[in-house]
């Protein structure tokens, strides 16, 4: 899966991050 998320979230190990800035 791939997560949207905001600079500095901590996501759980295993997922895909696409950052957004």
């Amino acid at each position: 899966n791939k997560i949207l998320v905001k600079e500095g979230d901590i996501l759980e190990t295993g997922q895909t991050i696409a950052i957004v800035k």
